[in-house]
C-alpha cells in the first residue's frame, strides 16, 4: 500500500481452503523494497530472511490482500491480492492478472471474505477520499455518510478491513482524536466503532486483523534504512502498543495481512468448577474414572475387621500408590486409627503435614492422590454446553505437589470421551516445597468446529509413573470460556474434526476345550477410515489403561497383561495382535470378559511428543473378549425309530434321486435339506436394535416374533432364538 495510508487488513473467512503460502492464524508483512511478502506471526524479535511469496516486479506488492474470488468463480483457493498503489494499477490474484484495475490512486486493499452477497469482494479507499471504492469485480465509487467526526475529520490512512456483518473499516482523525468507524457495505452509512488511545503513530501503512487485535505496521525512514514499527491494539479496548521494530527493510511500500476477519464473540464465562466441596469423610469422586487399571478409592471403612493392621490397611488407610480420596486434607487419617502398619506418606505425624484446601478451608476437601505407576485420568468431566467454534478455552487448577516431580497431562476430549482433540503436559514447579500452585492451559477451538457433539470432555491424567515422589493434591478445577479474543500466543489448537474414531468390536470364543484359548483380538477392528487394525498401526490396552498388569504399567515393550484373581492370566502379543487366557489349574467355568481399546496411530496428535501414554492419536470404543468353554455332553443319539425320508432338498452337488436311497430321502426326518461342498447357509441377518428394539421410541422391525425363530445378530456376532419371551445368543450348548 500507499506509505501515506492507515492501515491495511487482509481478512479471510474461518471456513476454508489454503493456497500453498496462505494459512489461517498468519499474520503477513509484504515489502515492495524487495517485492516479497513474510511471515511474522508471532513477532518474532529477528526478521525472517525467507519469504512465503514473491513478485519480479517488486511494486506489484505494495497493497497487499488475502481472500477469495467472487461469484460465479467456484474457485476454492485462498490468494495473496496485490497490486501497485497507482491509477490503472492491475489487481493481481498470487501472480495472476485478475482483469480489474485500481480506479484511482489507492493505498490499501482488502477482501471481503465474510458470507453474504459481498464474498470476494474487493474494496479500498483512496487518500483524501471518503468515497468507498469496489475494486474488483469493479463498480463506481460510492459516498460514505457519517456523524459530525465523519463528515469533518480527515481519512488517517486508507487501509481497511470487514467483520463478519459485513462492515468494513477505516479510520478518522478529528480534533486530535483518532476513531476507528464501520461502515455497512449496503447503506454505506458510517459509524464509531472504538476511539484509539496510547502511542498512535504519525502515520500508518498496513493494517490487519488476527486473534483479538488489530495490527499497525508504520514505514519509517532513520537514516535510510527503512524501519517498519509493527503496533496494535484490541478490539475491546483501541489502546495502541509498540510491539516491534524491524531495520534495514527499505523505504518502499509496506503492507499487513491476514485471514481472520473480525467476529464479535460470544462469551459464557464459567462453564463448570470443582471445589470438591466440605467433608471430613473420605469420599470417592463421581468425574474419577474407576475400574480396573484406574485409581481406587481408598475407602478405609470398607476394610473388614480380620484385614486390620496388614498391607492392605496399610495401603488403603495410608492413600498408598494407585489410590485416591476425596477428604479435607487434614481429615485425611480421621478413623484411621484402627491401622498399625507401615508408615504414613500424607500423615500428620513424622512428616508434620498439617495443610489446608487451596482456600485455607479447614474442612474443605481436595482430591488427594498417590499415582504410582498408573497412566490414567484422575479427573474427567463432560462440558454441560456446547464448545463456540472460534473460542479460547481455559482449564486451571490448583496442585500441591507433596514430593518434587509429580506432572498433570490436560486433555481436551471430543465428545464421546475417546478422541484427545488437544493436551498439553504440565510438570508440577512446587518442587516438594507443600504449597499450592496454580496451572492452567488455553485451547483454541477452531471455527471449523460446528458439527458433532460439540460437548466435549476435560481430563486431566497422571503425567507420571514412579513409585516414589509421585503424591500430590489438586483442587478448585475451573472450566471456563474467554471468548474469542484471547491475547496469548500460547494456545492449543483442538484437532476437532478427526474424519472418524476407530473401532473395537467385540471378541468371541465359545465352547472352547479347557486350557489357554488364543483369539485374533484386532482381526475385526478398523481404524478411523476403515482400514484394518494391525499390530503397528494401533495400541491396545486392556480396560482403556497402557500396558496394564493388575494395578501398575509393565515395563516397556513387555506384552500387556492382566491377572484376575482366581481365574487366569490374559496376555496380549503385541507382534502377532493375538490375546491367550490362560486359565488356573483350579479354575472351572467361564473367566469374566474383559474390555479394552485401540489407540489409532495414524492420527497422532501433531506437535505431541510424549510418547504413547499421552493418547497420541483417538481412541476406539470399549469392547470385550468373552471365552465359554464346552458345558454340553455329547450323547449318543438313540432312535427309537426309523426316521422318515426327507421329501425336499436343495443341492449344489447335482446328485438328487427319486428313490428312497437317493438324496435328499436318505437325510431321514427333514422337513428341507441344504447341501453344498463350497457354500453355506445364511440366515436372515439383524442388528441387535433392528431384532430387539430399545424398549422405548425404537422399537423391533419384527413386530410378531414366533417362539423357535432364529436370525443372526450381526452386533452381538451370534445366532439368536426366540423362546416366546425374549432373544438370546444360541452359542453355549448344554444337556438337557
Amino acid at each position: 500500500m500507499n506509505i501515506t495510508k492507515l492501515f491495511t487488513s487482509i481478512v479471510a473467512c474461518f471456513l476454508c481452503f489454503f493456497a500453498a503460502a496462505q494459512q489461517d492464524g498468519k499474520l503477513y508483512l509484504s515489502l515492495a523494497s524487495r517485492g516479497a511478502v513474510y511471515d511474522i506471526t508471532g513477532l518474532p524479535s529477528t526478521f525472517p530472511t525467507t519469504s512465503v511469496f514473491s513478485q519480479t516486479t517488486a511494486n506489484h506488492i505494495s497493497n497487499l490482500g488475502i481472500g477469495y474470488k467472487p461469484a460465479p468463480s467456484t474457485d476454492t483457493n485462498l490468494y495473496f491480492v496485490h497490486s501497485n498503489t497507482t491509477n490503472n494499477s492491475a489487481v493481481y490474484y498470487s501472480g495472476t492478472a485478475s482483469g480489474s484495475t485500481l480506479p484511482t490512486g489507492i493505498g490499501g486493499i482488502a477482501v471481503n471474505n465474510a458470507p453474504g452477497s459481498y464474498f470476494g469482494y474487493v474494496y479500498g479507499f483512496a487518500t483524501g477520499s471518503k468515497n468507498l471504492y469496489r475494486i474488483h469485480p469493479s463498480a463506481p465509487s460510492q459516498a460514505v455518510t457519517g456523524d459530525a467526526d465523519w463528515t469533518d475529520g480527515a481519512i488517517f490512512g486508507t487501509d481497511t478491513f470487514f467483520d463478519v456483518d459485513n462492515n468494513i473499516y477505516t479510520f478518522i482523525q478529528r480534533s486530535g482524536n483518532t476513531y476507528l468507524y464501520k461502515i455497512n457495505l449496503t447503506s454505506r452509512v458510517a459509524s464509531k466503532a472504538l476511539t484509539l488511545s496510547g502511542d498512535i503513530p504519525s502515520a500508518i501503512q498496513g493494517m490487519a486483523y488476527l486473534n483479538g487485535y488489530v495490527y499497525l505496521s508504520t514505514l519509517n525512514n532513520t537514516n535510510d534504512a527503512g524501519n517498519v514499527e509493527i503496533r496494535r491494539f484490541k478490539m475491546t479496548d483501541g489502546i495502541v502498543t509498540l510491539e516491534r521494530t524491524y531495520s534495514g527493510l527499505g523505504y518502499l511500500n509496506i503492507d499487513l495481512g491476514t485471514v481472520p476477519y473480525y467476529k464479535p464473540c460470544e462469551k459464557q464465562e464459567v462453564i463448570f468448577t470443582e471445589d470438591f466441596g466440605q467433608t471430613t469423610v473420605r469420599q470417592p469422586s463421581p468425574y474419577m474414572v474407576h475400574g480396573v487399571g484406574h485409581f481406587t478409592f481408598a475407602d478405609y471403612l470398607a476394610i473388614p475387621p480380620s484385614q486390620y493392621n496388614t498391607q492392605l490397611a496399610n495401603v488403603v488407610g495410608y492413600i498408598e500408590n494407585g489410590y485416591y480420596a476425596v477428604v479435607a486434607p487434614k481429615r485425611i487419617q480421621d478413623g484411621h486409627s484402627i491401622f498399625n502398619y507401615g508408615f504414613s506418606i500424607w500423615g500428620t505425624d513424622a512428616n508434620g503435614d498439617t495443610f489446608n484446601d487451596h482456600t485455607g478451608n479447614a474442612d474443605g476437601a481436595a482430591m488427594i492422590i498417590n499415582a504410582g505407576e498408573i497412566y490414567a485420568p484422575i479427573y474427567k468431566r463432560k462440558s454441560t454446553v456446547d464448545v463456540i467454534p472460534g473460542n479460547y478455552y481455559k482449564v486451571s487448577y490448583y496442585a500441591y505437589e507433596r514430593y518434587d516431580g509429580a506432572s498433570i497431562n490436560v486433555q481436551m476430549m471430543s465428545g464421546s470421551g475417546n478422541t484427545v482433540l488437544g493436551q498439553k503436559m504440565m510438570e508440577l514447579t512446587g518442587n516438594g516445597d507443600r504449597t499450592w500452585k496454580k496451572y492452567e492451559v488455553v485451547f483454541r477451538v477452531p471455527p471449523t468446529c460446528t458439527t458433532g457433539d460439540l460437548k466435549y470432555y476435560v481430563s486431566l491424567v497422571n503425567g507420571r509413573k514412579g513409585s516414589t515422589n509421585n503424591d500430590y493434591a489438586i483442587d478448585d478445577i475451573v472450566f471456563e470460556d474467554l471468548g474469542c479474543s484471547y491475547y496469548e500466543n500460547d494456545s492449543v489448537l483442538l484437532n476437532c474434526n478427526p474424519t472418524a474414531e476407530p473401532i473395537a468390536v467385540t471378541d468371541y470364543k465359545y465352547n472352547q476345550p479347557s486350557g489357554p484359548v488364543t483369539i485374533n483380538v484386532l482381526e475385526n477392528d478398523k481404524l478411523h477410515n476403515g482400514a484394518p487394525a494391525t499390530p503397528g498401526n494401533v495400541i491396545f490396552r486392556f480396560f482403556g489403561i497402557k500396558d496394564v498388569m493388575g494395578q501398575y504399567d509393565n515395563p516397556q515393550n513387555t506384552d500387556p497383561y492382566y491377572t484376575v484373581p482366581g481365574e487366569g492370566t490374559w496376555r496380549y502379543n503385541r507382534a502377532t495382535s493375538f490375546v491367550t487366557f490362560t486359565p488356573l489349574s483350579t479354575f472351572t467355568g467361564n473367566p469374566t470378559p474383559v474390555t479394552y481399546t485401540i489407540l489409532d496411530k495414524t492420527l497422532a496428535l501433531n506437535g505431541s511428543n510424549q510418547g504413547d501414554e499421552f493418547y497420541p492419536g483417538s481412541e476406539s470404543n470399549i469392547a470385550q473378549i468373552i471365552i465359554t468353554y464346552q458345558t454340553a455332553c455329547y450323547n449318543e443319539v438313540v432312535n427309537v425309530s426309523p426316521g422318515i425320508p426327507t421329501k425336499h432338498g436343495i443341492t449344489l452337488l447335482n446328485r438328487a434321486g427319486s428313490e428312497n436311497d437317493n438324496w435328499p430321502m436318505v437325510r431321514t426326518s427333514g422337513f428341507t435339506v441344504v447341501e453344498s461342498n463350497n457354500k453355506g447357509f445364511v440366515p436372515t441377518r439383524m442388528t441387535k436394535l433392528e431384532i430387539e428394539g430399545d424398549g422405548g421410541s425404537t422399537p423391533s422391525k419384527i413386530t410378531h416374533p414366533q417362539e423357535g425363530m432364529m436370525i443372526y445378530d450381526t452386533t452381538d456376532k451370534c445366532l439368536k432364538i426366540y423362546d416366546g419371551t425374549k432373544w438370546s445368543c444360541f452359542s453355549t450348548p448344554s444337556c438337557p
